[in-house]
């Protein structure tokens, strides 16, 4: 065998060395993340209980700390389960979970949720323990919701969150069928209704009288224009007839095409650049991140994506453009588009349209739905 000379054996003796030092700090990390209890599938109480909103010390419990036992290895699904020892005697809808959390419990378990002011947080809290405890939440909720409102508002989807469930019990009360209420709601999100303000009933009255006369193509249209005029504080939906809001709609929806802004407006785009082979065409989906690139659209398309400019900029949709290009003799040349909607807080797909806001065909349809999957989005049942 070779003998070593010193520098090669020196070498060794610093690579072995080396190899220990790694070994004891690899070592030392893993005791850190059990010291955190990181490894841990079943975290104990006092772990679990700093994403409440309400200490397992504060009185309010109907049974004790020590005895939770959870069979779940899932940290959301964990707190939900503390929620239920501690406080739930007859389970309130999914929903009002949200108020029992803290900050970081809400993101755990629900993910992005609307922010509240202290006092919608302690009301909304109350409505949880008052069904909780089997007391009457119509007695409770008087002032928000009437007593057959408060009942399908403990019926409403649990997808949605508190506000958007108390317009969709209002609008439920009023006779809409559950799909048109889910419509309507994604429409006139609490944001809109908040600028509506008082005049709600008279809208809500409206699409009670007129919603199974409008045809399915016209319904955006129309609620577009709705949303739009009701920025203006004079405008009032009392006496509208379905007749009169079309006239008004046309009008309004071919001032919007022609429409430019002056003042250029942009946002932070948050949807991915999306590219996928499909057939002989490369389809591609850009989100469109300022108003001029909007007006660009509708232009092109024909339809009032213009008029979306300021959700966007609040953050309350992103549009995408879903755009085939067709590879030919002279180059690659578009072949056609839609124009998709998505409701950035659900992260949902809630309107696709084409030119002259025309339906997907089923081609298109299939491509949007993988589209939605690879950047993590759902895909409402009215999108189509």
């Amino acid at each position: 065998m070779k003998k070593r000379t010193p520098l090669a054996a020196r070498y060794a003796s610093r690579a072995e060395l080396d190899a220990r030092v790694a070994l004891a700090l690899k070592k030392a990390k893993e005791e850190e993340k059990k010291s955190r209890l990181g490894s841990v599938k079943r975290k104990p109480v006092e772990v679990l209980a700093r994403y409440l909103a309400l200490s397992p010390k504060s009185g309010r419990c109907i049974r004790p700390a020590d005895a939770f036992r959870t069979r779940s290895h899932n940290l959301g699904t964990q707190i939900v389960d503390l929620i239920d020892h501690l406080f739930v005697g007859y389970r309130p809808p999914r929903f009002l979970y949200e108020t029992m959390l803290s900050p970081q419990g809400k993101h755990q378990v629900f993910g992005n949720c609307r922010e509240r002011s202290h006092n919608d947080e302690r009301r909304y809290r109350e409505w949880f323990r008052t069904i909780s405890l089997g007391f009457s939440f119509a007695d409770i909720a008087i002032g928000t919701l009437t007593k057959k409102q408060a009942h399908w508002f403990l019926l409403a989807p649990s997808g949605n969150d508190i506000e958007t469930n108390i317009i969709w019990a209002k609008v439920r009360h009023a006779g809409l069928a559950e799909n048109d209420c889910d419509r309507f709601v994604a429409r006139f999100d609490p944001t809109a209704c908040s600028t509506i303000g008082d005049r709600l009933p008279e809208l809500i009255r409206f699409y009670q009288k007129y919603a199974n006369q409008m045809r399915d193509r016209e319904r955006d249209l129309l609620d577009d224009y709705v949303r739009a005029a009701h920025e203006d504080e004079r405008f009032s939906m009392r006496g509208r007839t379905l007749a009169s809001i079309r006239r008004l709609s046309r009008d309004w929806h071919r001032y919007a095409w022609g429409y430019r802004y002056f003042t250029f407006r942009a946002w932070e785009p948050a949807i991915p650049l999306w590219e996928k082979r499909v057939n002989r065409f490369l389809v591609r989906a850009i989100e469109l991140s300022d108003n001029r690139a909007l007006a660009a659209e509708g232009e092109k398309q024909r339809h009032c994506v213009v008029t979306y400019a300021e959700d966007c900029v609040r953050r309350d949709c992103r549009i995408v453009s879903m755009r085939w290009f067709f590879p030919g003799n002279g180059g690659v040349s578009e072949s056609t588009r839609l124009t998709i909607e998505v409701w950035n807080r659900t992260k949902t797909v809630v309107q696709v349209r084409g030119r002259n806001n025309r339906d997907a065909d089923d081609a298109e349809k299939a491509a949007v739905r993988r589209w939605a999957d690879d950047v993590g989005l759902k895909v409402s049942d009215w999108a189509f």
